[in-house]
C-alpha cells in the first residue's frame, strides 16, 4: 500500500515538473485545480513553489492577523479584557471591536448570564442597552450583513496588496477567531474568467479553498453564531402598548425604561438582512416606538437622544407612509431648539405624506416666519388656519407676516 502511495506521490511531483515548462497561465490554471483534489503534502508543497516562482501566489505572512484579539487584549487593561471576554465571549466581543462598538458597562444577571445588560456606545455618544444574548446576536448579525468586499481580479505577478483585495480584510480578520488560519492566495486572470485560491492552515491540516468558497466558509460560521441567539426572529418583539399607555400617562421615566433597547436594536439591525423581510405592522410599530421615546427624552431633558432616535426611525420608515409622524416630530423638535432652517425640510415632507396635519402646516408656518420666508409662511399658516389648527397662534403668526408686508410697503390680500 505504502509503495502505491509511493507511485502515486512520484507521478504527481513528474506531472508538476512538467508544468513548469510551459506558459505561467497555463500552469496556474492546472496547479490550482489540482490542489484542490486529494494530493500529496510533497505535491502540495511543490506546487505553491512553483506558484510563488511564477507570481501566481503570494505569502500573507506581513498580511496575515493571526492572533489579533490576543494582541490586543494584552496591549491594554489584561485583567478588564479577560473578565469582559469571559462575560461577552471571545468572539463576540472581537465582533464588537471590528465594528468599532465600544462596551461602556455590564450589569450582570448571575442567575441568567443572557440577561446581563450591556450598555455600549457606536458612533455617537448616546448610551444603549442590550441583553447580552441581543448584543451577542446584533453584532454577528451586523458584521454578516456588512459582508465581504473583494476584488475578483489578477495581475500576475501578484502583489501583497492584490493578495489582500483578493482575499478581504474582514475574512482575515474573522476566520482566526475560528481557529482557522489564511497562509496563502493564488489568483490568475484567465481572459474574462478569474480563478483564485486560498490555502488554510486549520487543526485538521492544510485545506485549499476557492476564494468564493472560503467567503461563503467564513459567512456560514458568522450565521452560525449568531443563529445561537435567535436571528431569524430579530424584530419579533415590537411591542408599545405598554409604552404609549405610560406617555398618556405622562410617565416619560417609565416609557424610556421600557423602550430603552430600541435604539440599540435598530442601530445595528440597520443594514441586516432581516431589515429587508420587515413587514408593514412591524415599521408601523417601529415609527410609533420612535416617537414615543423621542418624546419621552424631551420631556426628561434629553434632547440630543430624542434627535438620535428620530433619525434612527426615519432611517427605517422614509419611505412608507408611517414616517410623516417622525418628520412631524423631528420637525417639532428642531423649531424648540430654533433651528428653523433645518426644521423646514422635514416639516414639508410630513405636510406631503400627510396634508391633512394641521399640526404640520403649523409648524412649517412658524418655521418659515422665523426665517423671513414671509411669502410661503402665509400661505402655510393660512392652510393651517383652514384645517382648524389652534387658532390663538395662528392668528399671531399671521399678523406678524401682514405687518412685515405693511412695513415693507407691499399690497397683501386677506
Amino acid at each position: 500500500m505504502d509503495d502505491l502511495q509511493s507511485d502515486d506521490d512520484a507521478r504527481q511531483l513528474r506531472a508538476v515538473e512538467a508544468l513548469g515548462q510551459m506558459p505561467p497561465k497555463t500552469v496556474g490554471e492546472a496547479l490550482i485545480t489540482l490542489m484542490q483534489q486529494d494530493i500529496s503534502m510533497n505535491t502540495s508543497n511543490r506546487c505553491m513553489a512553483l506558484l510563488e516562482k511564477l507570481g501566481i501566489c503570494v505569502s500573507l505572512t506581513t498580511l496575515r492577523q493571526d492572533h489579533w484579539f490576543e494582541q490586543l487584549q494584552q496591549s491594554g487593561d489584561a485583567t478588564n479584557m479577560a473578565l469582559v471576554t469571559r462575560i461577552v465571549g471571545k468572539r463576540y466581543l472581537a465582533y464588537s471591536i471590528l465594528l468599532g462598538i465600544q462596551i461602556e458597562q455590564l450589569h450582570i444577571n448571575e442567575r441568567n448570564p443572557d440577561l446581563t445588560m450591556v450598555n455600549f456606545t457606536t458612533d455617537t455618544e448616546m448610551v444603549q442597552k442590550l441583553p447580552l444574548s441581543q448584543f451577542c446576536m446584533q453584532v454577528t448579525s451586523v458584521l454578516l450583513s456588512i459582508g465581504i468586499h473583494s476584488e475578483h481580479k489578477a495581475v500576475n505577478p501578484m502583489t501583497e496588496a492584490q493578495a489582500l483585495a483578493i482575499c478581504g480584510e474582514m475574512p482575515l480578520l474573522v476566520a482566526p477567531l475560528f481557529d482557522i488560519f489564511p497562509t496563502h492566495v493564488s489568483a490568475i486572470q484567465l481572459d474574462d474568467r478569474f480563478l483564485g485560491m486560498v490555502c488554510l492552515d486549520t487543526p485538521k491540516g492544510h485545506a485549499y479553498l476557492k476564494i468564493d468558497e472560503f467567503h461563503k466558509l467564513v459567512l456560514q460560521l458568522l450565521q452560525l453564531d449568531m443563529y445561537r441567539f435567535g436571528g431569524e426572529n430579530l424584530f419579533e418583539d415590537l411591542d408599545t402598548r405598554a409604552a404609549a399607555k405610560a406617555y398618556r400617562k405622562r410617565n416619560f421615566e417609565e416609557v424610556a425604561t421600557l423602550l430603552e433597547t430600541w435604539p440599540a436594536v435598530l442601530s445595528t439591525m440597520l443594514k441586516s438582512p432581516a431589515q429587508k423581510n420587515l413587514t408593514a405592522e412591524q415599521l408601523e410599530k417601529i415609527a410609533e416606538g420612535c416617537q414615543l421615546l423621542s418624546g419621552a427624552y424631551l420631556h426628561t431633558g434629553q434632547t440630543a437622544w430624542a434627535e438620535e432616535v428620530i433619525r434612527l426611525g426615519i432611517r427605517y420608515v422614509s419611505d412608507t407612509p408611517h414616517a410623516w409622524s417622525l418628520y412631524l416630530e423631528m420637525g417639532l423638535l428642531l423649531n424648540v431648539e430654533r433651528r428653523y432652517g433645518e426644521a423646514i425640510g422635514f416639516l414639508r415632507r410630513a405636510t406631503v405624506l400627510s396634508p391633512e396635519s394641521a399640526e404640520a402646516w403649523a409648524a412649517l408656518g412658524k418655521a418659515l416666519r422665523q426665517r423671513r420666508r414671509l411669502i410661503a409662511a402665509w400661505f402655510v399658516l393660512k392652510e393651517a388656519q383652514r384645517l382648524k389648527a389652534p387658532g390663538k397662534k395662528i392668528r399671531s403668526d399671521l399678523r406678524y407676516v401682514k405687518e412685515a408686508f405693511k412695513k415693507a410697503k407691499i399690497s397683501w390680500p386677506g
